[in-house]
């Protein structure tokens, strides 16, 4: 079943202050657009700034004693994840990528999106990037796949939030009983 099958769950794990991970991610404006050399200069110059934000709040994490990035059993790097696959399935690697969309995952509450997001502006500025992203955040509540069909799962999260911003994700959710409770203008956002 895809990812979008999952409108409910979705939309509860938004609203359910149980649901422990809250993921970003960052996809490009128009990458179909553009030339070869173009999306792969984008998505390496990508690559960095979300890998030195993910470092940022590394850091804090190791200054402050406390946990912000969610990097569970089963998880590792993205070095280590492309020198030898984990098992199983979810993206379980941290920042983690899938073509022109990237980002990462941290614990609930542990930093406003808000303190997150003026991380990664700041990042953005000092590299000068000069490509247009997608950006959505949103919150899930189960690293396993095995427990997807009654929580959240990570990588239906991804999924969805990296397509937030295409029309047939948007009607689809658009058509789930909880429609009125979402507020559009803010589930994803250009920067």
């Amino acid at each position: 079943m895809a990812s979008i099958e999952y409108c409910d769950l979705y939309y509860k794990a938004q609203e359910n202050d149980s649901a422990r991970y809250h993921v970003f991610t960052f996809d490009l404006v128009n990458s179909t657009k553009m030339s070869r050399e173009g999306l792969n200069n984008s998505k390496v110059f990508l690559k960095e700034i979300v890998q030195e934000t993910y470092n940022i709040l590394k850091e804090i994490e190791e200054i402050e004693s406390r946990n912000i990035l969610v990097f569970e059993e089963g998880f590792k790097s993205r070095e280590e994840y492309f020198k030898s696959p984990s098992e199983g399935f979810g993206l379980k690697f941290e920042p983690f990528s899938y073509g022109d969309m990237m980002g990462f995952t941290i614990y609930r509450g542990s930093m406003t999106k808000e303190e997150v997001l003026d991380i990664f502006d700041s990042v953005k500025r000092k590299h000068n990037y000069e490509y247009q992203l997608h950006y959505a955040d949103g919150y899930y509540e189960t690293n396993n796949y095995e427990e997807g069909d009654k929580l959240f799962f990570r990588g239906y999260c991804i999924d969805i939030l990296s397509n937030l911003h295409k029309p047939y994700v948007i009607q689809k959710l658009k058509k789930t009983k909880r429609v009125k409770k979402w507020n559009w203008k803010h589930a994803y956002f250009m920067i």
